[in-house]
């Protein structure tokens, strides 16, 4: 999120890594809930860095960051859940109880497993050379249909009962056109 720019997403000149930023602001961020997530990662990051530079002679910290793209995984099942998921989860539960695809918010971007962004974090913090390093976790693109071929496929109990979408036509969805590289955290 503090690496994106998700309204350069679909650009196929664009390259994002570990060192690009997203270019959101203070100002910028308070339009609605997942661009204020958004800001709320990179205004923090840089902030953080900040402090490190100015102190880290002083009290010498090792500062590495590491920052994901949509984070999925382990959730608790539970019919009374859907108030309290956290944003990347917010997709799915909108696809599970959506009954027309214009109800779902359209998405197409980057996400790792749960698993992938914990390993990483604590390698942050456990391995030397990654003092001073950005990480960038992310595995694959996805998309809404995604979603949904998945919970219809896995969740037999949700067959019938959520959108199908058009699954037959998952592979002409477009898929992020950006360039997402992740050369150095994968060294």
């Amino acid at each position: 999120m503090a690496i994106t720019d998700f309204s350069k997403m679909q650009g196929n000149s664009v390259t994002f890594d570990e060192d690009t930023c997203t270019l959101i602001t203070w100002e910028t961020c308070q339009t609605d809930p997942l661009t204020a997530y958004e800001g709320s990662k990179i205004i923090a990051e840089r902030e953080a860095w900040k402090f490190y530079n100015q102190n880290k002679v002083i009290i010498k910290l090792k500062f590495p960051t590491g920052t994901s793209s949509y984070i999925f995984g382990l959730q608790v099942v539970n019919e009374n859940l859907h108030e309290l998921l956290n944003g990347f989860n917010k997709i799915i539960n909108q696809a599970a109880n959506s009954t027309k695809s214009e109800d779902i918010t359209p998405t197409n971007t980057q996400c790792c497993h749960v698993y992938d962004a914990v390993k990483t974090h604590g390698l942050a913090i456990e391995e030397e050379n990654l003092t001073d390093k950005r990480l960038f976790v992310t595995s694959t693109a996805f998309d809404v249909q995604d979603i949904l071929n998945y919970l219809n496929a896995d969740f037999g109990q949700l067959k019938g009962k959520i959108l199908v979408g058009t699954p037959d036509n998952n592979n002409e969805h477009p898929r992020p056109g950006a360039v997402v590289g992740k050369k150095k955290t994968r060294d």
